[in-house]
C-alpha cells in the first residue's frame, strides 16, 4: 500500500512539473513589466488553464481507451503495421485482440484528473481576479 501511495505522489509531482513547465512556456514570451494587473491575471489565467485542460483531456482519452472506445482504431493500426512489417507470429482476429486488451487495461491514470483539476481551479481563481481587477 505504501509503494502505491508513493508512486501516486511521484506521478502527481511529475505531472505537476510538466504542467508548470507548460505554464512557464506560455507566460515567458507574454510577460512584461509594463503589464497592468488585469493583463497579468489574464496571462496567468491562460497559463494555468491550458495545461489543466490538456491534462483532463488526456485523462479522458485514457478513460475512453480503457472502456474500449478506441479498440477498433488501435486494431486497424496494428493490422496496418503488420501489413508493412511482417510479424513472426500469426495475426490476431479482432475478437482475440479485444479480449487481450480487456485483460491488459491501463490502471492508475486518475492523477491526470487530480492535477488537471488543480490547474483548472487555479485558472478559475485567476479568472475571478481578472474580472475583479
Amino acid at each position: 500500500m505504501r509503494k502505491s501511495i508513493g508512486k501516486a505522489w511521484v506521478k502527481c509531482l511529475v505531472t505537476a512539473i510538466i504542467g508548470l513547465a507548460l505554464a512557464y512556456a506560455y507566460v515567458s514570451p507574454r510577460w512584461a513589466y509594463a503589464l497592468t494587473d488585469q493583463e497579468r491575471y489574464h496571462v496567468l489565467c491562460d497559463a494555468f488553464s491550458l495545461p489543466g485542460i490538456f491534462m483532463v483531456l488526456i485523462g479522458l482519452m485514457c478513460l475512453m481507451g480503457n472502456l474500449g472506445a478506441l479498440d477498433t482504431i488501435t486494431y486497424a493500426f496494428h493490422h496496418l503495421l503488420h501489413t508493412f512489417i511482417p510479424a513472426t507470429g500469426r495475426r490476431k482476429s479482432y475478437l482475440e485482440y479485444v479480449e487481450d486488451r480487456r485483460e491488459n487495461r491501463m490502471k492508475g491514470y486518475s492523477f491526470l484528473f487530480i492535477v488537471g483539476g488543480i490547474f483548472l481551479a487555479v485558472g478559475f481563481v485567476l479568472l475571478f481576479l481578472y474580472y475583479q481587477a
